[in-house]
């Protein structure tokens, strides 16, 4: 959708990032690498940590995530050795996670990576993991690309928010950069008072 040079500047975001986190939504529909491809930017043969939300481990062993340089970290309530074992022999680590009524805890999720010395995490997913994220007020920034192309209502949501109850409700959000990338726009907002 977007332009030749908003997807190299998704790279350089990539590279300054220490995991690339998306849900397994996003593996299944897109099957996406999660690396940085872009030769500008060297990263020594080291990648990002790429780390998948996936509940049920639906994460199919077959994708891209798996091939290359970098590690893979399943986030998981479901460590059955039936549905890990493929996972495993491609190379994943499977960590459990406690679940929350919305799915599996991101808080935690933030928590183990900070362990793991992650500081930067970049967020690269639709809208359910994004709206979650947004939701529960564990993100610092709001990177957004705006094609210049009308989807019409069939299009689907930047980021999946309850329903407002009235405009005093949502969530208030401030510009801190707005540029052009290429035919698209860069929207980088943080939260109001961030």
């Amino acid at each position: 959708i977007t332009s030749e040079a908003a997807r190299a500047d998704v790279q350089r975001l990539r590279a300054a990032a220490g995991a690339i986190l998306t849900g397994v939504g996003t593996v299944v529909a897109d099957d996406p690498a999660l690396t940085v491809r872009d030769d500008r930017f060297d990263l020594g043969g080291l990648q990002p940590l790429r780390v998948i939300l996936d509940r049920n481990l639906r994460t199919p062993p077959s994708s891209k995530i798996f091939r290359g340089v970098g590690e893979t970290l399943l986030f998981t309530e479901n460590e059955d050795s039936c549905l890990a074992d493929p996972l495993i022999a491609q190379g994943a680590v499977i960590e459990s996670c406690p679940v929350l009524a919305s799915g599996l805890d991101l808080g935690a999720v933030l928590r183990r990576l900070a362990e793991l010395e992650v500081n930067d995490v970049l967020v690269e997913a639709g809208p359910g993991v994004i709206g979650a994220f947004v939701q529960q007020g564990l993100f610092n920034e709001l990177v957004i690309y705006i094609s210049p192309k009308l989807f019409g209502n069939s299009a689907i949501d930047v980021v999946s928010l309850p329903e407002l109850k009235n405009i005093d409700s949502a969530n208030q959000m401030r510009f801190t950069n707005v540029r052009a990338v290429g035919s698209d726009l860069r929207l980088t907002l943080v939260p109001n008072g961030g």
